[in-house]
């Protein structure tokens, strides 16, 4: 059945090679990527203010009050604020999911290459250390990187001294890191009202797997769908809703899986992450997937861009779990063959 559902079997899996279509990727650089969409997107306003002071009117957002007097109004808003949740917070005391993180901080720097034909590569890296993991992901100027840590089993200042050593203490003397908590919870319903919380705003679970920025792309797009019409009304906000709402718990799961199912039990917190209690949702997907193997029956997609079964058959492959084993019948084997 894998070899059957994995676009590039033969190549990724038994002969351990990257594939062909996935030979070259694009690691985009973010603060050249604004500067890029500050000079094309030539149609769109850009408003600068010191002070944007959200009006509300029965709980809905009646307007922008900017510093020099004037007033904006729109028929929806987009809060794109990050944690400050700066509109959604305004109309509403939005209820949260109920979500113990893995991991809920992480020092983050700009690495400069030491050898960049050796280190520049088309893929993100993660290693796992003992208060959590590490990314690497090649620019091409430069490394960004972040030694990614839960505050319960490490401090702020043991997590620098470890992320300088994971890449040499002479290479990261004159670097500057970034301290950055996460500790947010996820809205439950990110539209509320006519504002749609997107990004950072309507939640956050661990750079993991780059679903965050996978999550902004999604409710962008899902958003725009919704659009489309050009009209919204209480109808189209549920359903928006429930779809982020299927996504989200299917991110949560995939991400716990990797430290659900990790060997790993030589440190305080990989012993307590591969031993706590996890929602019972995740495993009732984990007993499901041992019976019959992540497919397209019985993978509850709520929408295309949450992750597909052959990214949940690559990652419990890869912890070498244990699926149940299943009696074919001859002649159904030789037909699957």
């Amino acid at each position: 059945y894998y070899a059957r559902v994995h676009t590039s079997y033969e190549t990724c899996v038994e002969r351990n090679l990257i594939a062909p279509e996935a030979a070259t990727a694009l690691h985009v650089d973010a603060a050249q990527l604004a500067r890029y969409l500050e000079r094309h997107l030539t149609k769109v306003q850009v408003i600068e203010s010191d002070r944007i002071e959200p009006l509300t009117t029965d709980g809905r957002v009646s307007g922008l009050a900017l510093d020099d007097g004037k007033t904006l109004s729109a028929d929806l808003y987009v809060d794109c604020t990050g944690f400050a949740r700066a509109l959604v917070g305004k109309i509403a005391e939005p209820a949260t999911l109920s979500y113990e993180p893995n991991v809920n901080r992480a020092v983050a720097a700009n690495v400069p290459y030491a050898d960049p034909a050796a280190e520049m590569h088309p893929y993100t890296r993660a290693d796992a250390h003992e208060h959590g993991w590490t990314w690497s992901i090649p620019l091409r100027a430069r490394i960004g990187s972040g030694y990614v840590y839960h505050g319960d089993f490490c401090s702020p200042e043991q997590a620098e001294t470890n992320f300088r050593a994971y890449w040499g203490n002479e290479r990261m003397r004159d670097v500057e890191v970034r301290h950055i908590s996460f500790e947010r919870k996820t809205l439950r319903e990110s539209w509320v009202g006519n504002v749609v919380a997107i990004g950072l705003s309507a939640g956050f679970v661990e750079p993991l797997e780059a679903t965050g920025l996978n999550w902004t792309i999604s409710c962008a797009d899902l958003l725009s769908r919704f659009l489309s019409l050009r009209y919204f009304d209480g109808d189209a906000r549920a359903k928006y809703n429930s779809l982020m709402l299927g996504y989200i718990h299917d991110v949560q799961d995939f991400v716990d899986a990797h430290y659900l199912l990790s060997s790993r039990r030589d440190s305080e917190f990989w012993g307590y992450q591969t031993s706590r209690e996890y929602p019972q949702r995740l495993m009732h997907r984990l007993a499901l997937y041992a019976a019959e193997m992540p497919n397209q029956t019985n993978r509850v997609k709520s929408f295309p861009w949450a992750f597909n079964e052959v990214s949940w058959l690559d990652i419990l492959n890869g912890y070498a779990f244990r699926y149940a084993k299943v009696e074919v019948d001859p002649a159904e084997r030789a037909r699957a063959q």
